[in-house]
């Protein structure tokens, strides 16, 4: 069989181009074909500076590649991002399917509702411009836009005249802080330093002398408790000698005197019955004069017996082994005064929290004398550099990265200005200037902020380590009320439950959208994506200062929450943790 090459062509076929009408919308961006939109806003109730995700969902028959995402109809008052799109295709082709877009806007002032979106087709069938408008989406925006404020903490004057235009005058930042303010060594949760877990030294070592105390008073009454018995032993068994009537006078005269101190002893627990006399007998058990004679006659007549003759040595025997009997009792080998000594010394040898290298070095503070001297002079270069050399050696503090992100702000750098700020609130939640500026920096970056979950706004009185403090004052309260009170569990079960409450809100705190994974974007363009490569779909575009929460690292990537409730991967130099 052989093969021969055939050459087969078809016949021309004859194409019409034609250009396009003039008078196309604004919003045209070159799709063409036959399309219908749908659009859907969330969330409904926001914060003036909150976003909002518009979702818009193009379906039909078209040119998929030229179609650019709807726009507002009216922009006036929001804050747009740049948008994102998925398209599922229908066919094999790519001419039918849905292509759909993200679109993140947020208001800049009170507004009540999302304007249409407006998207512009050419149809060839009907040789028309067709313009699609979405309904208008029913908005609840809340807060205040912030009022315009002076520089370097001056205060607005109200007969400012406005800026050209209408407009409003861009808010400045306040000033910088000389000071240095206290240094803190690390940024970590204060139940993960050694030095929270050294501290708890003192109350174990109190709750162990509490403890040894406790343990010793139960013995004592143990140890009475056994006297008392021994005491009621000997009384019995000299009795039922007594009883026989079959003893020598002396033996008699002297198992008698020996019960009645046994019994003076029972009846009046402080006194030791070797120290009883008849005097002393007669006085506790409140005899008449015939009975307080007739007691003195009996002691008598037993010394008499007792000295006479030679059962002196026996009787003295008996008597010491009685006392070794009875026994004296001990004093306690610790006093509640010499426990607290104790405890007052320890709290004093406990190693210094901070260390001994922890306070501002000279180096340190001329280099932030120096940066503060740049900043001045408006060199924000020259000073980021020597305010990144102080925090590079260790001696950081809330205000040093508050001049810091100044520095950057000044610099153009709103990404790292925002990230410096949040540090600056990480060491000192309450820092007024730092909380100002970083609402500026947000605005003018026109940054995505997280919105903090509904357990979080309520915990938001107290941080992670307040929590974890108290967690550990409920904690040990519980442990010496055992102690002390071992019979009512129901306070010290009360104590454990609210330190286990403390603890899981300090845990809930540390894990949040404030914990330790909370980033910052600090690159220009960057986008989270939906897998681990630069073509993947992007998911949210993301302008510098905006925040994430990095949940996995891999690689040069890492996957984070995102600030429209979604997740995505970044590109792990675009973005660092606020924590150092």
């Amino acid at each position: 069989m052989e093969q021969h090459e055939i050459d087969v062509k078809s016949d021309p076929v004859s194409l019409e181009v034609k250009a396009l009408p003039a008078g196309a919308p604004p919003t045209f961006s070159g799709a063409l074909g036959s399309f219908s939109m749908t659009v859907e806003a969330n969330p409904k109730r926001v914060q003036i500076g909150d976003p909002i995700t518009i979702k818009a969902a193009i379906s039909g028959r078209g040119n998929f590649g030229r179609m650019d995402a709807p726009e507002l109809s009216d922009e006036r008052g929001w804050h747009k991002y740049p948008p994102s799109s998925n398209f599922k295709q229908d066919d094999d082709v790519g001419i039918s399917g849905t292509k759909t877009f993200e679109l993140v806007i947020s208001p800049n002032e009170k507004l009540t509702n999302v304007p249409p979106l407006a998207f512009s087709y050419f149809d060839p069938v009907k040789e028309k411009y067709v313009t699609l408008h979405s309904e208008a989406v029913p908005l609840m925006v809340e807060g205040n836009a912030p009022a315009a404020s002076a520089i370097a903490g001056t205060s607005p004057s109200a007969s400012t005249p406005p800026a050209p235009g209408g407009q409003q005058k861009t808010q400045d930042i306040l000033h910088q802080i000389n000071d240095r303010g206290k240094i803190v060594s690390s940024f970590a949760p204060i139940y993960a330093r050694k030095e929270f877990w050294l501290a708890q030294l003192l109350p174990f070592t109190f709750a162990l002398g509490l403890m040894g105390w406790k343990v010793q008073n139960v013995r004592a009454s143990n140890r009475a408790a056994l006297r008392l018995a021994q005491l009621q032993h000997e009384r019995d068994r000299l009795l039922r000698k007594l009883r026989r009537d079959q003893l020598a006078p002396r033996e008699y005269f002297s198992d008698a005197s020996r019960v009645v101190q046994l019994k003076t002893a029972l009846k009046q627990t402080n006194i030791e019955p070797a120290t009883v006399d008849a005097e002393t007998a007669a006085q506790v058990f409140a005899l008449n004069a015939e009975q307080s004679e007739r007691m003195r006659r009996l002691f008598a007549t037993s010394d008499e017996f007792r000295y006479s003759g030679a059962g002196n040595g026996r009787e003295c025997v008996i008597q010491r082994r009685t006392a070794r009997n009875i026994g004296i009792d001990r004093k306690p080998f610790m006093k509640p005064r010499a426990l607290l000594q104790i405890l007052v010394l320890l709290l004093f040898a406990l190693p210094n929290a901070k260390g001994a290298n922890d306070g501002p070095s000279r180096t340190g503070d001329d280099l932030f004398a120096k940066a503060n001297t740049e900043f001045a002079a408006g060199n924000f270069k020259a000073a980021i550099a020597d305010y990144q050399t102080v925090v590079d050696s260790g001696e950081r503090s809330a205000n040093l990265f508050y001049d810091l992100g100044n520095a950057y702000f000044r610099h153009g750098d709103f990404g790292r200005a925002i990230l410096n700020y949040d540090r600056a609130l990480r060491l000192d939640p309450h820092h007024p200037e730092t909380d100002a500026n970083l609402r500026i920096a947000h605005e003018q970056a026109h940054s995505l902020e997280l919105a903090p979950s509904a357990l979080e706004k309520y915990l938001n009185f107290g941080t992670a380590n307040f929590f974890a403090i108290v967690a550990a004052i409920f904690f040990w309260l519980a442990i010496i009320w055992l102690i002390l009170r071992p019979g009512r569990v129901l306070w010290a079960l009360a104590s454990i439950f609210l330190a286990a409450i403390c603890g899981f809100a300090a845990f809930t705190l540390e894990n949040g959208t404030r914990g330790q994974g909370l980033a910052i974007v600090i690159a220009e363009n960057a986008e989270a994506r939906v897998a681990t490569v630069d073509s993947a779909r992007s998911v949210l575009a993301l302008p510098p200062g905006s925040e994430v929460v990095i949940l996995e690292e891999r690689g040069d990537w890492n996957y984070a929450a995102l600030p429209n409730d979604q997740r995505g991967w970044i590109v792990a130099n675009a973005v660092e943790r606020v924590r150092l």
